[in-house]
């Protein structure tokens, strides 16, 4: 069994190397975000989302679940590992080609001459996922955190002065394609250096199999969560156009930055430690205990804040050509409080086993959420931001009471662990709602922003300080973590 004590000292480690890297990319992004969206229409972020679509849906049919999957097994060979390579790199190879030919069918579904060059170049990203896949999987084996943080900040930098560059010079929607596809393409260069080992055709067919059992699961869980996460978009480009889905998915990228660069440092660390001690139930009882309540801790009070200075921050920061994100960005980041557990809780229970399960769940989403956004749609943008606040709190209780059954943990272990947040949070809502009654809020300016945002976050901070003084110094200490060696 996996020695509790050594696999929570990685997580520690790990969750301050994500922090450290992830608060560097979080400036770059807002940054660079900012300053593209000056630069571009909503027209481009539009192309982008809907091919997003269908390249993303693809890396993931191509990578089989086999990342996962090969992080999950207890034991895997040097040979296993050469033979899923080549595999890889075969499957990819395959769909990309028939990607390729079938993109014309696609693009004339949504009558964008763009869309078809866009979609062939952007595709690129099998291929680099069908490479990047396995030696990825391995530095995540051995709990690797600190590289792999390392190595998505310097992609993240290259791609980010990349866009920049290519915005600036007029090159519209190919600025997103060309530094999406650097980004990828830094990271498999990152994890083939890692692995620095040159794969031998070999095809230990038994435990591949195994191996492709396991992955086929949770490729199957993956493509449903894609599938109800890209649907919104899929029906917003099919029925509002190009401009509508640009506008749904600035604000869907902005109002999820806590979710990606925060909730992405949790689940990156939860799956491989998960599945190091499935055997364990008291140590992944406490492990998720303590990562779920400061998960919560760190992004449920960004999200809430968010919504208060919504307005202010894109009349501020972005031309009035995207004044429509606002409603949307907020009722997003409302909907984002939920899916921040959710996604955590759901990457948890794939660590212990409970594949199965995700499988189901996964695809009962699939069914609800996209019949959902197809009757919304015909409303808009608002008609599928209703279908989210609609159906995916149901959703969401389903997985809690499910992960009731499959830890040792009980709702008031959970309630207890949030009590610090709510409260919190509840003290920080109530002081920028009575913010509301001394601002303008027809009009904005850098004052009342920097007056609103200072004062949610020191009450918010006092009130963890002073009420939970333990959680506060928890939170606190983990930058020491930064000087200690790895394990």
């Amino acid at each position: 069994m996996p020695d509790y004590q050594d696999i929570k000292t990685r997580v520690a480690q790990g969750f301050v190397w994500q922090t450290a890297t992830k608060a560097v990319v979080q400036t770059f992004t807002w940054a660079s975000t900012i300053i593209v969206a000056a630069l571009l229409n909503p027209d481009d972020y539009g192309l982008m989302a809907i091919q997003g679509v269908y390249t993303i849906l693809l890396v993931q049919i191509v990578e089989f679940g086999i990342t996962n999957g090969l992080i999950n097994a207890k034991q895997v060979s040097t040979d296993v590992f050469d033979g899923i390579f080549y595999l890889m790199i075969t499957t990819g190879l395959i769909i990309y080609g028939l990607f390729y030919f079938i993109t014309p069918v696609v693009s004339s579904f949504y009558d964008h001459d763009q869309l078809q060059p866009v979609m062939r170049v952007s595709g690129l990203l099998i291929l680099i996922g069908a490479v990047k896949a396995v030696p990825k999987a391995i530095s995540m084996r051995n709990l690797e955190y600190k590289f792999r943080s390392l190595v998505e900040l310097a992609s993240i930098f290259v791609s980010t002065v990349t866009v920049l560059g290519l915005a600036y010079r007029g090159y519209g929607v190919w600025s997103l394609v060309i530094a999406t596809l650097t980004k990828e393409s830094i990271q498999m260069l990152g994890y083939c250096w890692y692995w620095r080992h040159l794969p031998r055709p070999r095809f230990p067919w038994a435990d591949i199999k195994a191996i492709g059992m396991v992955g086929g699961k949770i490729l199957i869980s993956g493509l449903a969560g894609t599938l109800y996460r890209k649907s919104d978009t899929f029906f917003l480009g099919l029925f509002a156009g190009t401009t509508a889905t640009g506008y749904y998915n600035l604000a869907f990228t902005l109002a999820s930055l806590p979710i990606d660069k925060i909730g992405s440092i949790f689940n990156q660390i939860a799956f491989p430690a998960f599945s190091r001690l499935r055997e364990d139930s008291s140590g992944s009882k406490s492990l998720f205990l303590n990562l779920h309540k400061y998960l919560l801790l760190i992004g449920v009070p960004l999200l809430c804040g968010g919504v208060f200075v919504a307005d202010d921050l894109v009349r501020l920061l972005f031309e009035e050509k995207w004044l429509p994100i606002v409603f949307p960005l907020q009722m997003i980041m409302v909907i984002n409080i939920l899916r921040l557990s959710e996604m955590f809780v759901a990457a948890t229970m794939l660590g212990i086993g409970e594949i199965n399960w995700i499988l189901k769940y996964r695809l009962i989403t699939a069914l609800i959420l996209p019949a959902g956004f197809f009757v919304g749609v015909q409303y808009g943008i608002t008609g599928v931001l209703f279908a989210w606040l609609t159906c995916f709190p149901f959703l969401y209780a389903a997985l809690i009471l499910r992960l009731l059954k499959a830890m040792p943990v009980s709702v008031l272990d959970v309630g207890a662990s949030l009590k610090p947040m709510l409260v919190s949070t509840l003290l920080m809502v109530g002081t920028l709602t009575l913010s509301l009654f001394y601002f303008d809020t027809d009009s904005a300016n850098w004052v009342s922003l920097s007056i609103k945002i200072a004062g949610g976050a020191t009450v918010y901070g006092l009130g963890l300080a002073l009420l939970f003084p333990k959680d506060f110094q928890a939170l606190w200490n983990l930058k020491n973590t930064l000087r200690k060696p790895a394990s």
